[in-house]
């Protein structure tokens, strides 16, 4: 293809003309990760079209999430960069928090990637199996609930319990519930209830509590 190009901003390559086309681009009909069907949105201000999977849950568009979950902060799980989550999310290996604790089933494949050996596969196991036991704050800011960074999740477990918060939270008749916690507020109130009660998310956080012991 011939393609006319120039600097822009004086440095970023820039397609501005194409003179000639060779050949058919296959563009996919269905996201290889999730399976839904993709969709071409064209640029309100430049024009550029783009392909995007049209499921806001598609684990590729939930790997910043991923990233939270292992992080020191939250799982601790040492040895697995964002770059290592996006493979495994490709390879079909993760699409949810509990998948991480499966990748045993993939040991022997996880070896023989580009970069991958036994022993790093290795150690990833072992750091895999030390985060199963997780203090309450840990885990439920591995979650990425909207609005709920560490201070959000150390408030509201000094209120209640886990177990306990999370059952409150899915039987909350209003968005306010959780209001009067001092520094929690109807704002943050809202978004931690709401997360609860969608059904997806409980099914991930019930599949994932098999997985873990809370502490």
């Amino acid at each position: 293809t011939e393609l006319s190009v120039i600097k822009a901003n004086k440095i970023i390559p820039k397609v501005i003309k194409v003179g000639k086309a060779i050949g058919m681009l296959d563009i996919p009909d269905h996201c290889p990760v999730c399976g839904a069907p993709t969709q071409i949105v064209t640029s309100e201000n430049s024009g550029t079209k783009t392909l995007h999977c049209t499921n806001a849950a598609c684990p590729a568009k939930q790997l910043k999430k991923f990233a939270r979950f292992v992080s020191k902060e939250a799982m601790d799980i040492d040895g697995i960069s964002e770059q290592t989550l996006s493979r495994f999310i490709n390879l079909g290996w993760v699409s949810e928090y509990a998948d991480l604790y499966h990748l045993r089933d993939h040991a022997v494949q996880m070896a023989s990637l580009d970069g991958f050996g036994e022993k790093s596969a290795s150690n990833m196991m072992r750091s895999i199996e030390k985060s199963r036991q997780v203090e309450a704050k840990k885990f439920l800011y591995a979650l990425s609930i909207p609005l709920c960074g560490t201070d959000v999740c150390k408030r509201l477990l000094s209120a209640y319990p886990l177990k306990e918060l999370i059952q409150r939270a899915e039987e909350a008749g209003s968005t306010d519930a959780f209001a009067s916690i001092p520094g929690i507020g109807p704002e943050k109130s809202a978004s931690f209830i709401r997360w609860f009660q969608e059904e997806g998310n409980r099914h991930r956080v019930d599949n994932l509590l098999k997985e873990v012991q809370v502490i």
